[in-house]
């Protein structure tokens, strides 16, 4: 039998064995996801890009990351992603301005923006969730936005 240690983050991201699938509640995550869709998380701290990234993929997401507002605008141009998940607070571009540009330009895919601090989303039709928060809480979030028929989800405002 093999002695095999245990592995942490972000020790875990080291190419070996393969890491047994994510656990949440006694349900694996990736059967939340029943086909696969693309996430762009935007933040600037490049610690909570890689954590998102790598557990949403575990979880059956196609997910990039951008580190600011100007880097996802670009992104979102060359590639639209089904959902944004992005910080409220970071340089060159804050993701209020971010999904302002972003629904006055037409996009209308869902758009989570999340947050330590409490704010007040007046004027932007955007989800919200307060960080910290629970993976779990999380994937309900993204699986209720990206459920919602964008007719349900009502105009865009910016």
């Amino acid at each position: 039998m093999k002695n095999r240690r245990l592995r942490h983050w972000p020790q875990s991201c080291e190419r070996g064995e393969p890491d047994p699938p994510l656990r949440t509640r006694s349900r694996l995550i990736g059967l939340l996801v029943a086909t696969q869709h693309s996430v762009l998380v935007v933040d600037d701290d490049g610690d909570v890009c890689e954590l998102l990234s790598e557990l949403l993929s575990q979880a059956g997401y196609d997910v990039r990351c951008a580190h600011d507002g100007e880097e996802a605008w670009a992104d979102v141009q060359r590639n639209p992603p089904d959902l944004i998940l992005s910080d409220i607070r970071m340089p060159k571009l804050d993701g209020i301005d971010l999904a302002s540009r972003l629904i006055s330009e037409g996009y209308r895919a869902p758009i989570i923006l999340m947050s330590a601090s409490h704010m007040v989303l007046s004027g932007v039709s955007a989800a919200f969730i307060r960080k910290p928060f629970a993976f779990d809480h999380l994937l309900a979030v993204i699986t209720r936005v990206l459920d919602t028929p964008a007719a349900q989800r009502g105009p865009a405002v910016a």
